[in-house]
């Protein structure tokens, strides 16, 4: 793998306005205040870049992909009518979850179960 500097973020200079239906009520002063140049990262393209992970990480994934595929296996032969499916489920709701989360999106457990039931629901379930 390359240099930290190499893979270092540069910036650039970019206008921020709002588009005049996105504008919220607020007084000219913070409007103005709101609006104006703003500093946008420019992140570096990793793409192409030829990782070399040392031998102990790499050992230690095929492990950790090895018993996930175990407890895939094992889980099944247990439950073979299917058991296994609302764990992904799960799992897989609570990713959304942690995602909406950092993306500042959520919505309370009601609003979930509504959207499960397909019902009626807020715009964020």
């Amino acid at each position: 793998m390359t240099g930290h500097n190499d893979l270092a973020v540069s910036y650039e200079e970019r206008p921020w306005e709002q588009p005049v239906e996105q504008v919220l009520p607020m007084s000219r002063r913070a409007r103005l205040a709101s609006c104006g140049p703003y500093r946008a990262a420019l992140p570096v393209s990793i793409a192409d870049l030829d990782i070399r992970l040392p031998n102990a990480v790499v050992a230690e994934a095929t492990d950790a992909l090895t018993e996930i595929a175990r407890f895939d296996a094992e889980l099944s032969l247990r439950q073979p009518d299917g058991e296994f499916v609302p764990l992904a489920a799960v799992l897989l709701r609570s990713e959304s979850a942690s995602s909406s989360q950092i993306e500042n999106v959520t919505a309370g457990a009601k609003a979930l179960a509504m959207a499960t039931l397909q019902e009626k629901a807020g715009a964020n379930a």
